[in-house]
């Protein structure tokens, strides 16, 4: 027979797993959509903790934890699920801010559509880049990366044994820094477009007086801006590589550099 204490341990070592395998995944930018069943995302979530708690046993086993340790582990569990969620939301974020610009540029600024997955409005291009970029996740089986990802989390920071440290903020602080850098270069080409193309029009205005830029300008920006998008849509699948490296990467970070060493 296993032994009360044993079994215990067991308990609390799940509790701690699910608690940030929970806590990811309802920030999750793919499976924290509003119109992912909720019994699926408790069943994904039983089952990975279920396996993560198999593969990290209680390090000592039938160690008793009271009642004030458990909750500070909880906390610390949340804490530190809710911050990797966050991260891969940044990263994520990148194309609809990328096509938030792009559609500024282009004159599609107002032409937002309302998606429900998120309960907020997105902008055209980054809803459409947004779709291609949820395709990519699955098709490199960066879904399975992620989870090995989650994984090593475990060993860096066991479950309940870790103590936080307040680089993690810094940490989250720079990953929002560098994805800033990411929109403007993905959103790059189409803007070096439109500039140039306003400058050529200034150009045409100065010559031509006659002729009326605020009606001829609309339609040239627009079709521009639409040519250089379909250009750079075969680029977008090296983007999408480079994002994803990026979020497992900093990942990775952030485990390393949450807990005082």
């Amino acid at each position: 027979m296993i032994n009360e204490d044993v079994l215990l341990s067991r308990v609390v070592q799940f509790a701690y797993i699910f608690l940030r395998v929970t806590s990811i995944f309802v920030l999750s930018p793919v499976l924290g959509k509003k119109n992912a069943p909720n019994e699926v995302k408790v069943m994904l979530c039983l089952i990975l903790s279920y396996v993560f708690v198999n593969m990290f046993p209680p390090e000592a086993a039938g160690q008793k934890t009271t009642l004030s340790e458990f909750a500070s582990g909880c906390l610390k569990e949340l804490l530190i699920g809710l911050s990797i969620g966050f991260v891969t939301i940044l990263f994520f974020s990148v194309i609809l801010s990328a096509g938030h610009i792009t559609d500024t540029q282009i004159g599609f600024g107002m032409a937002q559509l309302f998606d429900q997955r998120i309960g907020m409005q997105v902008p055209l291009a980054g809803s459409i880049l947004n779709v291609f970029l949820l395709v990519m996740f699955f098709v490199s089986n960066t879904h399975h990366m992620l989870i090995k990802v989650l994984a090593e989390t475990f060993v860096v920071l066991p479950p309940g044994k870790f103590v936080l440290s307040l680089d993690i903020g810094v940490v989250i602080v720079e990953f929002f820094l560098s994805t800033m850098v990411l929109v403007l270069r993905i959103a790059m080409p189409v803007m070096a477009a439109i500039f140039l193309t306003e400058v050529a029009m200034g150009i045409m205005i100065r010559s031509v007086p006659q002729m009326n830029m605020f009606v001829i300008g609309i339609p040239v920006k627009i079709f521009i801006g639409l040519a250089m998008l379909f250009l750079t849509v075969p680029l977008f699948f090296n983007v999408s590589e480079v994002l994803f490296d990026s979020m497992l990467s900093g990942i990775r970070e952030l485990a390393g550099r949450a807990t005082v060493s």
